[in-house]
Parts: C-alpha cells; sequence; structure tokens
C-alpha cells in the first residue's frame, strides 16, 4: 500500500513538473499521442475519426502537423474502441495531456513489472526488480514511448497485469486485463494470448475467455451505441493500412522478408505459431510460455513497429526470473547477454533504420530475445511445475 502511495505521489510531481516545462507537448502535439488524443476528442464531441477531411481538421485544431497520417485519404486506423482509453486525457488540455499520458504510462508498466517480478522471482524480488526497470528504461521503444507518445506503455501494464494475475491464481481478473488489452489494441499480442489460453487447464482458460469476452463485448456494444456504423468504417481503413504495410519494412518477420518473399513469411510465421500451440499444450511454467509467446506474437504479427517491443520487458522479467535460479557467474553472463539483446542491438537497429528509412531489421529484436530465453531455459533444465 505504501509503495502505491509512493507511486501517486510520484507520479503527480512528475506530471506538475513535466507540464511547467512544457515536454513531452511539444514531440507528443505532431507524433502518435496527437491521433490518440484527437480520437478521444472526436468521441467526446460527436466527430468521426473515420472521416479524414474531418480528421484532418481535428488535428489542425490542436495546432497538429499529422505527422501519423501516412495514406491519403486514410484517417484514424485504430478501433473506435481504443478511443475509450484517450478519453480521460482528451479531456484536458493538450499542455496538460500530453504529459498526464506519459506519466501513467510509466507508472503503469513500472507497478505491473514490479508486480509481476514479485510473483515469479520472489527470492530475488528486490535485487532484479531493480535490474529489470532499469533495463526498461533504457530500451528503444521506451523512449519511443517518451519522444511520440503510443500506446506501448498501456500494452505492457496491461499483459504483465494479465500474466501476474493468472500465475497468482485469478483467472477472471486476468481474462478482464486480457479483455481490456484487445478492445485498446488487439493486434501485437493476440498470438501471445492464445498461446496462454492453451497452457491453462480447461477450467482456467473457459474463466479467461469469458471475462475477457465480457469485457470486449460491453466496448463493442458501447462503441456501437454512440456509433453505430463504425466497424464497417473501421475495417474499410483497416484494409487499406494492411495493403501499406504489406509494402513497407515493419519490425516483423514480415517486414524482414518483405513483400517480395510473403508467402515465406506467412510459412515461418505460421509454423512458428503452431510450434508455440504444439508446446504449450504440454504445459510449461505458465510465466515461461509468457516470456516465448510475447516474444513469437511480436515477431510474426502482420503489423507492428519497434514500438511494440516494449512488451518485451516481459520476455526480460523471464529470463532474469529463470538466471536467478542458476549460479553466479552464470546469472551476471546472462544479464550482460540480456543488456546488449534488450538495450544495445535495438538502438543499434534503430539507427540503422533512421539512415535506411525502414524498421525491418529490427524484427530481429523479438527473435533474439526468444533464442535467449529458450538457451536460459535450457540450460536451467525443468522450471517449476505445471500451472
Amino acid at each position: 500500500m505504501r509503495a502505491a502511495v509512493a507511486l501517486g505521489v510520484s507520479a503527480a510531481v512528475a506530471w506538475a513538473a513535466l507540464a511547467l516545462i512544457g515536454w513531452p507537448a511539444g514531440p507528443y502535439r505532431d507524433n502518435d499521442f496527437a491521433s490518440l488524443y484527437v480520437m478521444g476528442r472526436m468521441l467526446l464531441t460527436g466527430g468521426d475519426q473515420y472521416d479524414y477531411p474531418t480528421y484532418v481538421a481535428a488535428h489542425r485544431a490542436i495546432g497538429s502537423r499529422a505527422l501519423t497520417i501516412v495514406l491519403p485519404d486514410v484517417a484514424s486506423f485504430y478501433p473506435l474502441t481504443t478511443a475509450f482509453v484517450t478519453v480521460p486525457f482528451a479531456l484536458l488540455p493538450l499542455s496538460l495531456a500530453a504529459p498526464a499520458w506519459f506519466v501513467t504510462q510509466a507508472a503503469l508498466s513500472v507497478a505491473s513489472l514490479v508486480a509481476l517480478a514479485k510473483r515469479v522471482m520472489p527470492a530475488t524480488f528486490r535485487r532484479d526488480a531493480f535490474v529489470l526497470v532499469g533495463l526498461v528504461a533504457a530500451s528503444q521503444p521506451a523512449w519511443l514511448l517518451a519522444g511520440g507518445g503510443n500506446l506501448g506503455g498501456f500494452i505492457l501494464a496491461l499483459a504483465a497485469t494479465a500474466t501476474t494475475l493468472l500465475v497468482a491464481g485469478h483467472p477472471l481478473l486476468a481474462g478482464a486485463a486480457a479483455g481490456a488489452l484487445l478492445v485498446t489494441k488487439p493486434q501485437p499480442l493476440l498470438i501471445a494470448m492464445l498461446a496462454v489460453l492453451v497452457v491453462l487447464t480447461r477450467a482456467s482458460a473457459l474463466r479467461v475467455a469469458a471475462s475477457a469476452s465480457g469485457v470486449i463485448l460491453a466496448a463493442a456494444a458501447l462503441s456501437i451505441a454512440l456509433r453505430p456504423a463504425w466497424i464497417g468504417e473501421f475495417l474499410g481503413q483497416a484494409g487499406k493500412v494492411a495493403a501499406y504495410a504489406s509494402r513497407t519494412r515493419q519490425a516483423t518477420v514480415f517486414g524482414l522478408l518483405g513483400p517480395e518473399l510473403a508467402w515465406l513469411a506467412w510459412a515461418v510465421a505460421v509454423a512458428m505459431v503452431v510450434a508455440l500451440l504444439f508446446w504449450a499444450r504440454t504445459r510449461p511454467w505458465l510465466p515461461l510460455v509468457a516470456g516465448v509467446s510475447v516474444a513469437v506474437s511480436l515477431f510474426c504479427v502482420p503489423y507492428g513497429w519497434s514500438y511494440d517491443h516494449l512488451s518485451l520487458a516481459i520476455t526480460a522479467c523471464v529470463i532474469l526470473a529463470v538466471a536467478a535460479t542458476l549460479g553466479e557467474r552464470s546469472r551476471v553472463a546472462i544479464l550482460l547477454t540480456l543488456a546488449v539483446a534488450f538495450v544495445f542491438i535495438p538502438w543499434a537497429l534503430y539507427a540503422i533504420a533512421l539512415s535506411r528509412g525502414g524498421e525491418s531489421l529490427s524484427a530481429l529484436v523479438p527473435l533474439e530475445m526468444l533464442v535467449l530465453l529458450i538457451l536460459v531455459a535450457r540450460r536451467r533444465g525443468s522450471m517449476p511445475a505445471r500451472s
């Protein structure tokens, strides 16, 4: 309780300080946050986020250059349900909403990761939780969140919370968190959610699925009541975005192999997902499945960028948990390797992406994290009993 109060007070102080200095309102005005903020404002005023002229006008109204609009005549390609997350911030002027957005995501990410670390590595929690938070704070996707204001912190917080609740034996609450994640941004971790469902007992999986479905249906019902035609409008936009994604060098296997080898990318993705699901059916240690499936999901998703890799903090947490059971020399070697894989290589690949104009090589980040976790788990041998 005291830790929660301390985190809340620290977040409030940070919000006030950032608002006074005007950061990150400056960079956020033109980047991801602007589109998300505009979505919330349009939901409050009855505007249509899928109508291109109205969407552009809403950006102009806040003085935004709308750098996230990359396709002509294509407005928002988020589900309308995503706007529910942004509404509380859209009630504030941008100068206050921008720092609130960043501080909220940072606080939720830290709190959820600390809670997960306490569950999966209780013996070394005090030591390794600081290491984990430090690695995440130094990571490239964390700084992209700070610079652009994407949804990465919310996705990480919801995924880590769902994992923690499952480990703690609370499938209904875990399902609610998973449902909130799917309502917010469905595609990055959809594969991971399927794998986690497979590893659970039938009773737990049904509770998770029922709870998640309840959250999704409630959000869908409310969104349809507010704007009955939005699903058709969204699907129209999504089709154009999918065609655009197939031509871009994004940070997934599809970007790595390129449009000319799309058939191979699909073959690799399907093979990895099938292998993941069959392995999950053997019901290994639940956190290990979560760490592996997050990496597989981020690598195989048809549309994704390096800022989505913030969720690899879950994989990093599991690597630290497994390493904590090994000898000190092995643990230090794994920690150094993790720092290279999770911090140094992503920054290097991002620098290359800036010079090349594409993030395709950043697809190697979830792949290398997957390999590292597998190697560490194999070195450990058996993990705790079935979940």
